[in-house]
């Protein structure tokens, strides 16, 4: 009995560890840091994003035009024709970038995203996208959030470590009783 509560914790452990790893490189999913939700035209913001090939171009633009199927994030599909880049940056030598640009100042109000446009190590389109709005005499709200991916993976590894070892002292235990003592 004891063997199979080991074994079906030690499934159920990898099982949810599995769920939170991470995709093969083609499926890479990585994402846009954008460190404001609300700004007004004409003001200085910052983005930046992983997952493209080391070294190739980065278009970053700000549209509320339709986004393409491959983008990941940003909201809806858009209608818009406002369309603007901003600046060509490259990918480092991991396939990150950082950029600062100004939104532009002719940009209406309304909810747009910012997109980055590339490729992906394999030479796939890759596009990252956020929502923000623009919107006249807004103060910029800082990005708050934050990944509990890898907490995640480490909590249930120590929980998946600690029913082992309670398991396995427990069979310790029981193994060294006389016979006839019961505990």
């Amino acid at each position: 009995m004891r063997k199979t509560s080991v074994l079906v914790a030690f499934v159920m452990a990898a099982v949810a560890w599995a769920g939170f790893a991470a995709p093969a490189s083609g499926q890479y999913v990585g994402s846009l840091v954008c460190q404001f939700s609300v700004v007004e035209p004409g003001a200085t913001v910052t983005v930046s994003g992983d997952g493209f090939d080391p070294g190739s171009s980065v278009t970053v633009s700000v549209t509320n035009g339709p986004l393409p199927s491959y983008t990941l994030g940003g909201t809806g599909t858009g209608t818009g024709t406002f369309n603007r880049t901003v600046l060509v940056t490259p990918a480092d030598a991991t396939g990150n970038f950082s950029a600062t640009f100004v939104i532009p100042a002719d940009t209406p109000d309304g909810n747009y995203n910012v997109l980055a446009a590339g490729v992906d190590s394999e030479l796939q389109p890759r596009a990252l996208a956020c929502p923000v709005e623009v919107a006249s005499e807004a103060s910029p709200i800082a990005f708050t959030g934050s990944s509990t991916r890898p907490m995640v993976q480490i909590a249930l590894a120590i929980i998946a470590l600690g029913a082992l070892l309670v398991f396995a002292t427990r069979r310790r235990s029981d193994e060294e009783l006389p016979v006839g003592t019961s505990v």
